[in-house]
């Protein structure tokens, strides 16, 4: 049999079935067997477990995962064993059914699938991805260890990394849950056992950091501080990890310039521990892009960015599969934040000038394939719609198509709304005229081009009159021809008053000239004193006090 999988489950009822139908390709397709530990449950777990194989016993619960899943493993038939937990739901499992089928499995001692976190803030739901160590050859050395936070003691090179990505809801639910709150309990009271009996470890800080952060940040931060002293002292190979966290505890609480002196010092690493660039650079990478950002050093946030672009490419790549990016889920480098440090970097790159270098990176960054929340998507686009202006329009059409469909409406809009103030809207209106997704905004896009053009052209009375049309014909859009109104008439307003100014100016200097020519000098200087309080820039006023002296 090439592959045992197996699970440890207590009242799974609510994602079991969906769990096991997830992998249920595998056990049809590769030869395979499931094998399921119930510690205790009592609701239907056992009844769906048992819809899906004979193989499920009974484990008393003794507050050890490695001993739980260890009795998994002293059954399992396979030479390749995997574990999943009840919570997490395959989308789809094609590479590990040819990875086994194929025969690429003998190259390997181990293998990793993705295992994508879904987490609930308020109403909003982002993931991030972690490389789950969850698959091995069994060697006769082959055991689980560590009581919580369980893991594989021959896991290890040659390491194959598959792209099949398990949903996991596990911390889907908020930090207030009932369920959150039970695991965290019983988390912590595993952990705490571990630290009081002094079995210290990076790892063993790392976890108690991230199982307090969402209930005690004060105490997490004193463990992750005595983690990151415990691997500083002996040159650990899991201290990149560490600093990783700590600099996401400085800028979440906007301790930008601390945060900056962190990943300072992690590039400075000795070289046992980070020879050159490594799994964790894709997050620190990220981190310095978003603390310049934060310090609106946006000229040394450029090319912070552009190298964690470079970095996240290669991650994804497997090109930086170092150990220590298998242990824990990333701080920063989240597949939902990606799309948020593409926007900084246009903004940056916006605010230095650098509006073709935003157009180079936004032509072949793929932030279209990660998640966006609607308020991204429009950040996104308004930043891309600025380097459209800067740069002439010129690539509208290649930008417009990266854009998924709310991006590419939102852009539409956008870009219909520019052609009131941009200097030349014809490539605008060109593009809107050309794209078949616009075809409800020609007509008007055609008509507010020439409502520009005649504000342009300095025709104010036809401008009136076409946005009275405008308005009637396109009720829908009264609000944005009403405010582009308003500034038509500041700017009428402005006009008519500098023209106005012009006249009385002209006025005013004649009388001047009167003055000397009949020779009263008093009167024209007196008059000319009094005009040049309220109009100093004129520069004729030079002349006329010459020709008074």
């Amino acid at each position: 049999m090439l592959l045992t999988i197996g699970m440890i489950v207590k009242n799974e009822e609510k994602y079991l079935e969906r769990c096991l139908n997830g992998i249920k390709p595998i056990l049809e397709q590769v030869d395979s067997e499931l094998i399921i530990a119930d510690t205790g449950s009592t609701d239907r777990t056992v009844e769906i477990a048992k819809q899906f194989t004979d193989n499920v016993f009974y484990f008393e619960w003794i507050k050890d995962f490695a001993a739980a899943r260890n009795s998994t493993l002293e059954k399992a038939q396979g030479e390749w064993f995997m574990f999943v937990d009840a919570d997490e739901i395959f989308e789809a499992c094609d590479e590990i059914i040819h990875f086994f089928n194929s025969g690429e499995y003998k190259k390997y001692n181990s293998a990793s699938y993705i295992v994508r976190n879904i987490v609930r803030r308020g109403d909003k739901v982002s993931y991030s991805d972690f490389r789950a160590p969850r698959m091995t050859k069994i060697l006769p050395a082959t055991k689980f260890h560590k009581p919580v936070h369980e893991c594989f003691t021959t896991y290890g090179e040659p390491l194959k990394l598959l792209n099949d990505a398990a949903m996991h809801y596990g911390y889907a639910n908020t930090s207030d849950s009932d369920e959150a709150k039970a695991k965290f309990i019983r988390n912590t009271e595993i952990l705490m056992k571990r630290y009081e009996n002094r079995e210290p470890s990076p790892m063993l800080f790392i976890q108690l950091y991230d199982a307090f952060g969402p209930y005690e940040p004060e105490k997490a931060d004193k463990f992750l501080d005595e983690g990151i002293e415990y691997g500083e002292k002996r040159k650990e190979p899991m201290l990149p990890v560490l600093y990783s966290k700590k600099i996401g505890s400085f800028y979440g609480d906007k301790k930008y310039e601390e945060a900056l002196t962190l990943i300072n010092k992690y590039y400075k690493l000795d070289k046992k521990i980070r020879p050159a660039v490594i799994g964790t650079d894709v997050d620190i990478s990220m981190a310095e892009g978003f603390v310049y950002y934060a310090l609106k050093d946006y000229e040394k946030a450029v090319p912070a960015f552009i190298r964690f672009f470079g970095i996240f490419r290669d991650f994804n790549n497997g090109k930086l599969n170092t150990p220590e990016v298998h242990t824990t889920a990333r701080t920063f480098a989240r597949s939902d934040n990606f799309p948020r440090a593409v926007a900084r970097f246009v903004h940056s790159c916006v605010l230095t000038g650098k509006a073709e270098i935003a157009e180079e990176w936004l032509l072949k960054l793929p932030f279209t394939e990660y998640p966006m929340d609607i308020n991204v998507t429009a950040d996104l686009v308004r930043l891309s719609a600025r380097v459209l202006e800067d740069n002439g329009f010129g690539s509208v059409e290649q930008l417009y198509g990266r854009f998924d469909n709310t991006g590419r409406m939102i852009l539409r809009r956008t870009l219909f709304n520019m052609i009131f103030r941009v200097a030349d809207p014809a490539p605008i209106l060109s593009f809107l005229e050309k794209e078949k997704e616009c075809a409800d905004l020609r007509e008007p896009a055609r008509l507010v081009y020439n409502i520009a053009e005649l504000r342009k052209k300095g025709d104010y009375r036809g401008c009136f009159v076409h946005m009275k049309k405008f308005a009637e014909g396109y009720p829908e859009m009264a609000q944005l021809i009403s405010e582009y109104q308003k500034d038509v008439l500041k700017e009428y307003e402005a006009v008519q008053k500098m023209n106005e100014m012009q006249k009385l100016a002209a006025m005013i200097k004649t009388n001047i000239r009167n003055y000397i020519a009949s020779g009263n000098t008093d009167a024209a200087a007196k008059t000319l004193a009094e005009y040049e309080k309220i109009n100093p820039s004129d520069p004729e006023i030079a002349v006329l006090k010459a020709e008074i002296h």
